[in-house]
């Protein structure tokens, strides 16, 4: 579900993928996100992979024994390459987390969706709205 709802926003030209590695900055933070988004005219690096100043929107589902990872390290790589919206689906929490406006290396806003309720991305750039109820949850 998360990874459809910005094909049928963007459609079939938009450049969406799911795991596949981009390293963002800092030392060993070649990570592979559930679902992403290139903007407009993203390029391959010298190495064949996605550069991260192109990362629009980063997905992914948190699972129990990584969810250390994906709210900690993980995220603050995101908001150091200032991937402008992260979503955070978090089935063990029963909540999505939408985190925007990066600013030195964190998020300014973290807003928390109880399962059921709807993620409202529709003030950034990704301009859809998510309703949780349809996610699969544990």
């Amino acid at each position: 579900m998360i990874l459809w709802a910005p094909e049928g926003r963007f459609g079939r030209q938009a450049t969406l993928f799911s795991d596949v590695r981009i390293d963002f900055p800092g030392p060993r933070n070649g990570f592979c996100p559930d679902g992403a988004k290139t903007g407009d005219g993203a390029q391959k690096d010298d190495s064949g992979r996605w550069r991260y100043e192109d990362v629009e929107f980063v997905a992914g589902v948190v699972p129990k024994d990584t969810a250390r990872n994906d709210y900690g390290p993980e995220r603050t790589a995101y908001a150091l390459a200032e991937v402008p919206v992260y979503l955070a689906a978090d089935p063990c929490a029963r909540k999505c987390r939408l985190f925007t406006h990066p600013r030195n290396g964190t998020y300014v806003s973290d807003t928390s969706v109880d399962h059921g309720g709807e993620v409202d991305m529709t003030a950034t750039h990704v301009g859809l709205v998510l309703r949780t109820g349809d996610f699969p949850h544990e």
